[in-house]
């Protein structure tokens, strides 16, 4: 008997599998069936629960990634997944089993924690498994979890083994080392004063090339006002050599300024990404950044001092040194330099004598890069001379605190002066000059108006008028009379908009959102919110739940609705599935796309 060749018979598995895939699929529901396991039903805080949903059906079709309920008390540090496809008796069955690794936040409670699917508008639930969290479990060190790790001497979150042994199984087809994909957050200064710029940034490290899109995570910046570069300057890729190693390096960075004193930490960020195209995507988390953030100090602080920190220049300017008495003259005063510029205040202004001043325009030019923010504020003052001479501009002044040399500056602009011309006179003689005469005018060349006596004559006001008076009642009711209609018809008006448009509003709602997680590029949430608002709008307009909402459904309901626009709906609620629960990862280009899209369906479903 001839020995049994395993690459021989891989591929007769293969064959005998995409035989069966091309075999098509009666027209029924999935069997599915959710089973939820865990290593442990007690577990402290210095230890880590491991729970397993399993889900096992008989489509070989792609299922969607069911929901964990119940885990408000963890925080889920690790995540895992595997499939099992098996034939028996002509008959495949599929299993999918995702595992969670979850870290207890509190003790004293008890948790039920259950898996729910969501599949072609039916729900599927699992078995409860009760975790009782208590505050310790007898000492035992709890295993490291699995995206962490503890710093490197080069500041990067090594992989420990778990995530060792989950990369080296990825697809069973490339084997990968812990220090192939490294993340690292570091920032310019870890000693600053309150509102000097602080660069955060995370850099990505990869030996390997990698599948699809990446995705940053940065950490919560509470306690400092942020700012974020703009796409096209955020992220940068360069080529760098670590322990002997070429790795390809992309860093994205943002810009913080502390608004209170003392110590504060940045948490971990993160990246997500999948290594290839057989693997699932991982997550791993960067270091985290203990910033020492120092009061500015009192000694040489000025009793204006306008709260400004950086490094900045002052100057004023105006358009034209010649001018005539009543002709306006425009005055820029700009301010600029480095630093938190957002916080460029108004000059402090000099006297100004024989002159109409007018409040300034305000235009800024900011340029934040990874490198720190640049840039300047700009006033425009428009002055008028009242009379001829010379004209003298004091300096305007501001002052700001320099972390550099750590000492408070003020700079002021150099004085300018411009000559005055007296105003040319009119033709006609201008502006008529009243000769005067010790403390009497001399009369000008008017005639005295005198009525015609003899023609004025007595008569009965209109306004007593009976018939007048009676009309105008009339007419005070018929007003008040069509008040009341236009009143009642404008309120029953509202009422029929209110419940007609309530369905749009709850859906334009989530679509602005959803609109929030493009910037951080959460497109598992972006499509989740496009789905339950297109979801909801339409089962609001077919008088049915949500969750009857299926394709069948709202095709077999929505005669007298837009035909293309429910199509386009379909396909819509499809692609949100396909993107959610698939292994395709949506970038910002395509996020943006589908919001568009969307907000284009709402309008045609609503006939706007």
């Amino acid at each position: 008997m001839r020995k049994f060749n395993s690459l021989s018979g891989k591929a007769a598995v293969i064959t005998v599998l995409m035989a069966f895939a091309a075999i098509p699929a009666p027209a029924r529901a999935a069997d599915i069936e959710l089973s939820l396991n865990a290593d442990k039903t007690r577990v402290g805080l210095d230890d880590y629960v491991k729970v397993e949903v399993g889900v096992t059906t008989d489509s070989i079709l792609s299922l969607p990634k069911a929901e964990l309920s119940g885990i408000d008390y963890f925080s889920i540090v690790g995540e895992g997944s595997s499939q099992k496809i098996s034939i028996v008796n002509m008959s495949v069955k599929r299993t999918s089993t995702h595992a969670y690794t979850l870290k207890p936040s509190v003790a004293g409670k008890t948790a039920k924690i259950m898996a729910t699917l969501r599949y072609k508008g039916k729900i599927y639930k699992s078995n409860i498994i009760r975790v009782e969290l208590v505050q310790s479990t007898g000492g035992r060190r709890a295993p490291p979890p699995a995206p962490g790790g503890v710093p490197s001497p080069h500041g990067f979150q090594n992989p420990p083994r778990a995530l060792d042994r989950l990369f080296k199984n990825f697809g069973g087809r490339n084997n990968y080392r812990p220090d192939d994909f490294m993340l690292q957050a570091r920032v310019n200064s870890a000693r600053v004063y309150v509102g000097q710029e602080v660069i955060y940034t995370l850099a990505f490290y990869r030996a390997r090339s990698i599948w699809g899109e990446s995705r940053y995570g940065i950490p919560d910046t509470k306690g400092f006002w942020r700012e974020d570069i703009p796409d096209q300057a955020r992220t940068q890729t360069k080529m760098e050599r670590v322990a002997n190693r070429q790795y390809a390096v992309t860093e994205v960075s943002i810009l913080l300024y502390p608004l209170t004193s003392g110590k504060i930490t940045l948490g971990s960020g993160s990246m997500r990404f999948q290594p290839d195209a057989f693997s699932p995507a991982r997550t791993i988390t960067s270091n985290q950044i203990t910033l020492e953030v120092l009061p500015l100090p009192e000694k040489g602080k000025p009793k204006n001092f306008s709260g400004l920190v950086g490094q900045f220049n002052i100057k004023a300017e105006v358009d034209n040194r010649k001018t005539t008495a009543g002709k306006p003259l425009k005055l820029t005063v700009s301010i600029g330099g480095k630093g938190n510029v957002h916080a460029i205040p108004k000059p402090s202004e000099p006297d100004f004598d024989n002159v109409e001043k007018y409040e300034p325009e305000t235009d800024d030019s900011f340029n934040p890069t990874p490198g720190g923010n640049s840039g300047s504020r700009t006033f425009t003052y428009v002055l008028i001379p009242r009379v001829e001479g010379t004209l003298k501009i004091g300096s305007f002044e501001t002052n700001f605190f320099d972390p550099v040399n750590g000492r408070y500056v003020t700079v002021k602009t150099k004085p300018i002066t411009v000559n005055v011309a007296p105003a040319p006179k009119q033709a006609g003689g201008g502006v008529v000059q009243v000769p005067v005469t010790g403390t009497e005018r001399t009369p000008l060349n008017l005639r005295q108006i005198k009525p015609d006596m003899e023609e004025l004559s007595e008569s009965t006001p209109y306004y007593r008028n009976r018939l007048f008076q009676g009309y105008l009642a009339a007419l005070v009711l018929a007003l008040l009379g069509a008040h009341l209609l236009l009143r009642r018809r404008r309120k029953r008006e509202l009422e029929e908009k209110s419940r007609s448009t309530e369905p749009m509003q709850v859906a334009k709602r989530r679509l602005a959102k959803a609109d929030g997680f493009i910037s951080g590029g959460d497109g598992d949430a972006l499509f989740r919110e496009i789905d339950g608002a297109l979801r909801g709008y339409i089962a609001a307009k077919l008088n049915m739940d949500a969750n009857e909402a299926t394709r069948d459904e709202i095709e077999k309901r929505s005669n007298g609705i837009n035909r293309d626009a429910t199509e386009e709906l379909l396909q819509m609620l499809e692609k949100c599935e396909t993107v959610r629960f698939g292994p395709v990862i949506a970038g910002k280009n395509e996020m943006r796309t589908m919001m568009e899209k969307s907000q284009l369906i709402l309008k045609k479903l609503e006939g706007i």
